[in-house]
């Protein structure tokens, strides 16, 4: 094996050694009934809404009734049966809810994203529950994956309603491919993602009205590239920006899917556009996948010190001038040195537009956790990571000063999620309103919501949860009455 692709262990963690995983990564128990939270401080009045999150729910599988076999044990992060998690926000109050069960099958809560639902064609599958919402982004929630399915789940018990693909919105999304996170321009009623044609081999970039009843197709573009796996697109008001991943799909031979290739970024013009595009990310140096490390096996004994992302701005040059039958150059506008990031979020307000300022991200995957008594590598030598958390801090950046802030939960409290920032109702700051979090506590025996201020970057409250949280990678928090 060449030194490149060494960097984590990978050996079979058995039931009996999971209770040495942090207990942010391990089962989640179901809340049935809505439970109302304590807050510590002054919880903000005018938070009103509902937090909507996914957290890997099971990591065991019971194979028999009876209990004469053993449970199967998920091995990876991000294949843990999902579990959906509701937060109810009004008048400074807090409120929990899980739904009873997880979503299945298990391949469809790979990097699930909750989104508000849009309207889907009727489904002709026996096993749907209920029929679909007449307001779907008030009654459901429209759960994507990296894959062809969406799974709708209601709004108010979280429970699976209907599976579907994208083929049955039009079939002319026959195929594979599919990024979890794809762009949504609000304003106009679209959606962004790309296809895998399976006959062809072509890869695609399409587009969908979502505001439309049914939702329905408006073009599709195929892109002069070989196919490969992408997690997310991006995207300005005038151009979708699709990044060429590394990873190669999985149609070709398992020996040829661990070579690399050069990353790309191709634009797409939807309508006629400005000069320089400007795509910010957080980069990776090497050719090695982060996500290795997130396997149970390397949690408990990391073969290394976690890779680390640095948030990159990079930058398109005279894409209006742009010869498409010849590779154009990217440069590095800018970029924010000296912390970590990974599961970057900014303000929804300014989103896809130029000039935003602030990004907020957790900051340090395997970070360091003064304090904690969960810490992750416990079967290791207690060197390679030192008193760690699966994530060790979170970290607000300004691209106008190039300087951050960053936020290490106190008293032994370790692991916050991913950030999500939401602006004040008539606010004209940028960074004004709270960003919101979920940290476990020192012993590992319950969670909490807390709440930062989002100038200063510091709590200012939190709301105590009735369990642990089991971590999650995204979330979604929608403004008003939801799923009531």
């Amino acid at each position: 094996m060449a030194a490149a692709e060494i960097g984590y262990n990978k050996f079979f963690v058995t039931e009996k050694d999971l209770k040495y995983v942090p207990p942010y990564l391990g089962n989640t128990p179901e809340t049935t009934k809505e439970v109302k939270c304590s807050i510590v401080g002054e919880w903000p009045e005018w938070l009103d809404g509902t937090l909507i999150r996914m957290g890997s729910g099971r990591f065991t599988v019971p194979l028999s009734e009876d209990g004469s076999k053993p449970n199967a044990v998920l091995q990876h992060f991000f294949d843990g049966l999902a579990i959906l998690h509701k937060f109810r926000m009004s008048k400074g109050q807090q409120s929990l809810y899980l739904p009873q069960g997880h979503l299945l099958p298990d391949e469809v809560n790979v990097n699930v994203v909750p989104r508000r639902g849009m309207h889907i064609p009727n489904g002709q599958n026996p096993h749907d529950i209920g029929s679909p919402a007449q307001t779907p982004e008030k009654e459901e929630v429209l759960v994507h994956t990296d894959f062809n399915v969406l799974q709708v789940c209601d709004a108010k018990t979280l429970k699976p309603k209907r599976l579907l693909t994208y083929a049955q919105i039009n079939p002319e999304l026959a195929g594979y491919g599919i990024c979890a996170h794809p762009c949504k321009d609000r304003k106009r009623g679209m959606t962004f993602n790309y296809i895998i044609d399976p006959v062809t081999n072509i890869l695609s970039i399409f587009a969908l009205d979502y505001r439309s009843n049914p939702a329905s197709l408006l073009w599709k573009t195929p892109l002069p590239c070989e196919p490969c796996y992408i997690h997310s697109l991006a995207m300005t008001d005038k151009f979708v920006v699709f990044i060429r991943h590394i990873m190669l799909p999985p149609t070709i031979p398992p020996t040829d899917s661990c070579s690399f290739t050069p990353s790309m970024r191709m634009t797409v013009d939807e309508k006629s556009g400005e000069t320089n595009i400007h795509v910010d990310v957080c980069s990776y140096s090497g050719n090695y996948i982060p996500f290795r490390e997130y396997s149970l096996s390397n949690v408990l004994d990391p073969a290394r010190p976690y890779q680390n992302g640095t948030l990159v701005r990079y930058e398109l040059e005279a894409v209006n001038l742009a010869n498409i039958e010849k590779p154009g150059r990217v440069i590095v506008a800018a970029a924010i040195p000296g912390v970590a990031s990974e599961l970057p979020r900014i303000s929804k307000r300014v989103s896809m537009q130029p000039g935003y300022r602030y990004v907020y991200s957790t900051a340090g995957n395997g970070g360091p956790s003064p304090g904690t008594s969960v810490t992750i590598g416990r079967l290791g030598n207690g060197l390679k990571l030192v008193q760690g958390a699966f994530f060790g801090s979170l970290a607000k950046f300004d691209w106008q000063t190039g300087t951050y802030k960053r936020w290490q939960p106190p008293n032994g409290d370790s692991c916050p999620s991913e950030p999500i920032f939401i602006g004040r109702p008539g606010s004209t700051e940028e960074d004004d309103g709270v960003v919101l979090t979920i940290v476990i506590n020192k012993e590992g025996t319950r969670s909490f919501l807390v709440a930062l201020d989002g100038r200063s970057f510091t709590e200012i409250s939190r709301a105590n949860m009735p369990q642990v949280y089991s971590l999650g990678p995204h979330g979604t928090f929608i403004e008003g009455t939801f799923g009531e």
